[in-house]
């Protein structure tokens, strides 16, 4: 079965902090083992300590044309120091937001975005193993084909 949509936007999402040096994204071979944060889709892991966790979901944005507006939770974990987890979230920012005009992922798994967004960002404290943990939800301006809709024109 092909990727489907949301697959294929937080997989190109992860891609594109990976080949910033964000973090991390290997999804079907081994971890380095290097110190750099893991990029993972809707699954926070237990180990490491550092964890940039990519979910989709839906904004409620939907319209009748080809354009929508999907969100992204970006949940990210850092060691016991508190800042450690923020600074990742910086990081995430400085490659999302304002992001205009890109094509995300690899062929043929690819998604259009217009535009990239930051919504919110808030602390959600110390997990049950003191390790500090932010969330921050991006809108991603898109334009979706489907059968059923028509093009924004």
């Amino acid at each position: 079965m092909a990727a489907g949509f949301n697959t294929k936007l937080v997989t190109g999402i992860a891609e594109l902090l990976a080949a910033a040096g964000v973090g991390e994204w290997a999804p079907n071979t081994a971890r380095t083992g290097t110190p750099v944060p893991w990029i993972t889709l809707s699954n926070m892991p237990e180990t490491p300590d550092q964890v940039i966790c990519l979910t989709p979901y839906d904004a409620g944005q939907a319209s009748a044309t080809t354009d929508t507006i999907p969100a992204v939770q970006v949940r990210t974990r850092g060691d016991r120091v508190s800042g450690t987890s923020l600074d990742l979230q910086d990081a995430v920012y400085e490659v999302l937001h304002g992001r205009r005009r890109t094509l995300l992922g690899t062929v043929p798994n690819q998604v259009q975005v217009v535009q990239v967004l930051r919504r919110n960002l808030g602390q959600l404290g110390p997990d049950a193993l003191s390790r500090w943990e932010w969330s921050a939800t991006y809108d991603l301006y898109v334009n979706r084909a489907n059968a059923n809709l028509t093009v924004d024109a």
